[in-house]
C-alpha cells in the first residue's frame, strides 16, 4: 500500500513537472520561429529584394519591413492578351507590427506605401513575373522594397 501511494505521488509530480516544461518550451519556440528569417541591413532609399521571411532594416532605427507571403497574384502572364494588367497582393509586417496586405501594381504607375515611425516603405515589385503555364515556386518570390526616411525622426 505504501509503495502504491509513493508511486502515485511520484507519477503525479512527474506529470505536473512535464506540463510546466512543455508550456515553457512552446513559448520559446514560438519566439524563435518568429525571428528565424534573415535580416538585411539597408540604407535609406536603397532598394532591397526580399525573399519570403526576410526583413530589410535600417541600422540604428525602428524602420523595418518583413516580407511574409504572397496572398494572391492575378497579374497577366507575359505574351498573353488580358483585359486588365492584374495585380498581386503580399503580406508584410512593417516596423514589427501586425501583418498587413499590400497591393503590388504592374509597373511603377502606382506605388503602394506604408508608414511607420520615422519612415515610409515603398513596395516596388514582385518577381518573378508570371509566365503562361509556368508555376512559380514560393521560395523563388522576391519583393522589391525601399525604405524612405521621414522628415520627423
Amino acid at each position: 500500500m505504501r509503495f502504491t501511494v509513493l508511486f502515485s505521488f511520484l507519477c503525479l509530480t512527474l506529470i505536473l513537472g512535464c506540463n510546466k516544461k512543455i508550456s515553457t518550451s512552446a513559448s520559446t519556440s514560438t519566439s524563435e520561429t518568429a525571428n528565424n528569417g534573415v535580416t538585411k541591413i539597408v540604407a535609406f532609399n536603397e532598394v532591397a529584394s526580399l525573399a519570403p521571411g526576410e526583413t530589410a532594416r535600417v541600422e540604428k532605427t525602428k524602420a523595418a519591413v518583413t516580407f511574409l507571403d504572397v496572398a494572391s497574384d492575378s497579374r497577366c502572364p507575359r505574351n498573353v492578351n488580358c483585359i486588365t494588367e492584374g495585380e498581386a497582393f503580399v503580406m508584410v509586417s512593417v516596423g514589427g507590427g501586425a501583418p498587413q496586405k499590400v497591393r503590388i501594381d504592374v509597373g511603377l504607375k502606382r506605388i503602394s506605401r506604408l508608414g511607420m515611425e520615422g519612415a515610409t516603405v515603398e513596395f516596388l515589385s514582385l518577381n518573378p513575373y508570371p509566365e503562361a503555364g509556368v508555376k512559380i515556386d514560393p521560395a523563388d518570390r522576391r519583393l522589391g522594397v525601399r525604405i524612405i526616411k521621414s522628415s520627423k525622426m
